[in-house]
């Protein structure tokens, strides 16, 4: 677990899981002795300050990109309910989504070298 919004997951998992456990040893010894009981938690991580502006960089960006999209319906036809301009413009937007969200480039590290990508923003 690595990358700025999970900077305090390690330590807290660890004090939560092991610390409170009575440590490494006191884990290992209930392992061998068949005493240690399976424990699942759930940690979240603090938000870093910067997470605001890292969101709004990436959906201003997205703005930007969709910015001029649009679609082109009569005035009749959206009058006669044949053409609804909202879900044409729904629909050409899901025809661009792979070129609109363009995702950063992978990262390598620990997740990437179990087969899994990471990616940061």
């Amino acid at each position: 677990m690595d990358g700025p919004n999970l900077a305090d997951v390690p330590a807290t998992a660890r004090k939560r899981l092991v610390d409170a456990n009575g440590g490494p040893d006191a884990i290992a010894r209930r392992a061998v002795d068949g005493s240690l009981r399976r424990t699942s938690i759930i940690v979240y991580g603090t938000r870093p300050d910067r997470l605001s502006t890292w969101a709004y960089r990436d959906v201003s960006a997205l703005r930007e990109r969709v910015r001029n999209v649009s679609v082109v319906a009569s005035g009749g036809a959206i009058a006669t309910g044949r053409a609804n301009p909202p879900a044409r413009l729904a629909a050409e937007l899901r025809e661009r989504r792979a070129a609109l969200i363009d995702p950063p480039a992978p990262r390598t590290g620990r997740a990437s070298r179990r087969g899994r990508r990471t990616w940061t923003a």
